[in-house]
């Protein structure tokens, strides 16, 4: 059985069963979510990406002037203007974009190879797919992204065009002036194999000794260089894997496109996020909706859980600055009372207060399941702000709250405070979890 389909089973036992979740799949003890606090940024290895608040990721149509100025302390962009060999970013435009301490990753797909890229020969695919030029690591076309071809990425051939020489696309990177790579198509694993074609027994340990080894090669000549994968989330149950990498990227947790994304999808991405962050290392969290609702909300849920958020085209082609998200300056909060994981009668109503600077009013949100997707907002009426820095529910909105337990576990509430500034900027605080005590 897959993991999406052992997540459907054990679905019906509520959010907060992940630990029996957990240890059926074999997840790690933190892959639970837990209240426990990050690491130290003293106990961290010096290849750790820190956790960001927001960052800029841009592939296409970058604009050096205006990636060097942005207000994000975090870019991910190709390693070219165009993609291709000509296009090349000199260590000068490199260092241009790192400037005011930014840190700049390039993006690097280890999964595909794209017909574009100055290592790809046309001859390996003049006469079609039987072609005798075709390398054995070349792969069939991707029918969503023409031009891309999936590899066998464990083949010494794919690998050596990727790092290990002063030519290889690594080591390029490297000699640019970038800070670390963003390792795309990392869950080509998936197409390889039992789950996919079958091809490949081993396809999964083969991704994690794959990016493991180009971790380990790139730290020879720069111990604090960033790898960072996107998506394949499942592999950071690899006790190894979750130590070779920076950080963590995903695409699509809570909405794919406009649309809420099944429940199955934050169930699991969620926990592998929280394993990341929880090591003290950054979790970049992507969607890509673009109404106003949507926008706000996927920003709203990142921000709680405390990821680094990034909503924009799909295309990544273009520099966006949300107007009602925008990484600096915007209002801050905190939630200070109940403490996270503090235990709350299920009778009596607690106090809520925070901090807030730059606000002008707050909301509380409040989930009874560990992905929030379905969460409640005081005060209920939209046409009502708080504007104090306490909030006591009254006993018939506590019964209200108390109620979305039974969504989840029957006793855990999550909650969290967003604040709103004179522009209409939204910033959401660290949620806490509450333990709901029955009388």
């Amino acid at each position: 059985m897959t993991t999406q389909g052992r997540f459907r089973l054990f679905a019906a036992l509520g959010a907060a069963a992940w630990a029996l979740v957990a240890a059926w799949l074999g997840l790690p003890a933190h892959a639970v979510p837990t209240a426990e606090p990050q690491p130290a940024a003293e106990s961290r290895a010096s290849h750790d990406l820190p956790p960001v608040a927001s960052f800029h990721y841009q592939l296409q149509n970058l604009d050096l002037a205006e990636a060097s100025a942005s207000p994000y302390s975090l870019l991910v962009t190709d390693y070219s203007s165009d993609g291709s060999e000509a296009g090349e970013w000199t260590p000068s435009e490199v260092a241009q974009m790192k400037t005011g301490g930014r840190v700049v990753l390039a993006y690097l797909s280890i999964g595909e190879a794209e017909t574009y890229r100055y290592y790809f020969d046309p001859a390996w695919i003049d006469e079609g797919k039987n072609d005798p030029d075709r390398p054995a690591f070349l792969g069939p076309e991707n029918p969503a992204w023409p031009g891309n071809f999936k590899v066998r990425y464990w083949d010494p051939e794919w690998q050596a065009l990727i790092f290990g020489s002063p030519g290889a696309y690594l080591d390029r990177i490297q000699a640019q002036g970038f800070d670390g790579v963003y390792l795309d198509i990392v869950d080509a694993f998936e197409f390889f194999g039992p789950d996919g074609t079958g091809e490949r027994p081993s396809a999964r340990q083969d991704m994690i000794d794959f990016v493991t080894a180009l971790a380990a090669y790139a730290r020879t000549s720069n111990a604090g260089f960033f790898v960072v994968p996107q998506n394949a989330v499942s592999l950071v149950d690899d006790a190894g894997y979750l130590a070779a990498i920076s950080g963590l990227g995903a695409e699509d947790t809570w909405f794919i496109g406009n649309r809420r994304q099944t429940k199955w999808q934050p169930m699991e991405v969620l926990p592998r996020l929280d394993a990341v962050l929880g090591a003290g290392k950054a979790a970049l969290c992507i969607d890509y909706p673009t109404r106003p609702k949507q926008t706000d909300e996927f920003f709203r849920l990142a921000e709680a859980k405390g990821y680094a958020a990034y909503n924009g085209p799909r295309d990544l082609d273009a520099m966006v600055v949300h107007l009602r998200h925008p990484p600096s300056p915007g209002p801050s909060v905190t939630l200070d009372a109940p403490a996270d994981a503090a235990a709350v009668s299920a009778v009596t109503p607690p106090t809520f207060t925070w901090t807030g600077s730059g606000a002008v009013s707050f909301e509380l949100q409040i989930a009874g399941t560990f992905d929030l997707a379905k969460h409640k907002r005081l005060p209920k009426s939209r046409k009502t702000v708080l504007t104090g820095s306490s909030y006591t529910p009254t006993a018939r909105e506590w019964q209200s709250l108390v109620r979305l337990t039974s969504k989840g576990d029957g006793h855990t509430l999550y909650v969290w405070v967003e604040a709103l500034d004179a522009l209409g900027n939204r910033r959401s605080s660290l949620l806490h979890t509450l333990d709901v005590s029955l009388p």
